[in-house]
């Protein structure tokens, strides 16, 4: 896990400070976009994902840690696909299929993940990853849940942090660069 977590951590800080100075090879839009991102806000969670899975390990049964867990998780994935939609972001606004309300096309970083993975599925876009993307997602929403909802065991978490980083992985090996 040690090494999964080492991978996490490297890949996403150096996303983080690589896409918030893309100014003078990214196109100027996409280039402000990112730099006004809190690309190291998903960084430190990233880092801090050890502590989510060391409260796992050693409180399996403590469905406060768990359901943290899952949480944290999602915020990263939904911060990952964020940053990938931004990079391609004249993609993502010429795009047919991208959300819109009556002002336009939504943009990345105020979409809910729900209609990020709804995009991403009537695009085809990181379709081997829909099935974990929401997996993590209906896990992580049971941070608002006063009813009952499924959270997975301790075993099924550590399981899904192993996927995310090669979620994390396949995300930062499609980005372009210079």
């Amino acid at each position: 896990m040690s090494e999964h977590l080492f991978a996490i951590e490297r890949i996403s800080s150096r996303a983080a400070e690589f896409w918030r100075r893309a100014h003078g090879w990214a196109p100027k839009e996409v280039a402000e976009f990112l730099s006004e991102a809190r690309l190291d806000w998903v960084a430190s969670f990233n880092r801090t994902l050890p502590f989510r899975v060391q409260e796992v390990a050693e409180y399996p049964d403590e469905h406060g840690a768990l359901i943290l867990a899952w949480a944290h998780l999602r915020a990263l994935v939904e911060g990952t696909l964020k940053l990938f939609l931004s990079v391609f972001l004249l993609n993502y606004l010429d795009d047919p299929n991208a959300p819109k309300d009556r002002r336009g096309t939504v943009m990345p970083d105020v979409l809910p993940l729900e209609k990020i993975r709804q995009f991403l599925k009537k695009s085809g876009i990181l379709a081997t990853h829909l099935g974990f993307i929401e997996h993590v997602q209906q896990r992580g929403n049971a941070i608002h849940a006063f009813a009952d909802r499924p959270i997975g065991t301790a075993d099924e978490f550590m399981e899904y942090v192993v996927l995310y980083r090669y979620f994390l992985q396949d995300v930062d090996d499609n980005l372009p660069t210079p």
